[in-house]
């Protein structure tokens, strides 16, 4: 017996349309979308409240763990005078992050 094969394409679904800017606690920070950066999938840097975030269509979800981890960091870099390397703490709470915006998405 042969197996019939799944020709529905496994789409994805976008969770987050993203700003060109996000406001943390009055700074306003600017959403980049790019194509390359240096081997990461997102970046932040504290001096331009700049987020970037590279682009991966294939992927969303690590898109969407990206932006989740670097406005965490934005948060970090307003609201915190501290030089702590937080990105041991960041990491995680990213993908919970973003599955909790799923579950708000699921109830529209």
């Amino acid at each position: 017996m042969k197996r019939r094969k799944n020709k529905t394409k496994n789409k994805q679904t976008v969770l987050l349309k993203i700003p060109n800017k996000i406001n943390i606690c009055g700074a306003v920070w600017r959403i980049k979308l790019v194509d390359k950066l240096d081997g990461n999938h997102g970046e932040c840097s504290s001096e331009t409240r700049i987020i970037k975030i590279r682009k991966n269509k294939k992927n969303l979800s690590v898109m969407e763990d990206a932006l989740f981890h670097e406005i965490q960091h934005a948060i970090v870099f307003t609201l915190s005078s501290s030089e702590y390397n937080w990105e041991k703490e960041i990491k995680p709470l990213s993908v919970g992050l973003r599955d909790v915006v799923k579950t708000f998405q699921k109830l529209k």
